[in-house]
């Protein structure tokens, strides 16, 4: 059996770290922000009434729940800032998602583009995500200095 150098596998723990890093970021972000919003609409007040506010107050408070997660749990620099971007992705996401489908049904007046508008809807914000996450994984990848090839991207012109 062919011992792995010890070079090797601390680069891989380290890797690893960070992945689980984003991953739980990213988790606690869309619960946070899914919990919050829930939260603030089952009152039958002023966030009930107005569903843009309680998923605007969701946001900002998923925004500091996982700022204070990455201050407070995270010690290195580096990880608290993939903690943070790919959190704010997260977010950024849900949001999107949500204010789409809310822009959406309120734009709904025929039975017929209904469907159509909503299939546009789920397309355009499945877009965004997969943008905001692009752009979370670049921001990545920089972090972890991943080759020469990243360098176009992160280097000011």
């Amino acid at each position: 059996m062919e011992r792995v150098p010890e070079g090797s596998r601390r680069r891989w723990t380290r890797i690893a770290g960070i992945a689980v890093v984003a991953l739980i970021a990213a988790a606690l972000a869309s619960m946070t922000f899914l919990g919050f919003r829930t939260l603030l609409m089952r009152d039958a007040g002023y966030m009930a009434a107005h569903p843009e506010i309680a998923r605007l107050a969701g946001g900002v408070l998923a925004v500091i729940t996982v700022i204070m997660f990455a201050r407070i749990a995270l010690p290195g620099a580096s990880e608290r800032h993939i903690a943070q971007v790919w959190g704010l992705a997260a977010i950024l996401a849900l949001m999107v998602r949500q204010f789409l489908a809310g822009l959406m049904s309120s734009a709904i007046k025929a039975p017929r583009l209904g469907s159509k508008l909503h299939a546009f809807a789920d397309t355009l914000s499945f877009g965004i995500a997969w943008g905001l996450f692009g752009l979370a994984a670049l921001s990545t990848m920089t972090v972890w200095s991943a080759g020469p090839g990243f360098a176009i991207f992160s280097a000011p012109s």
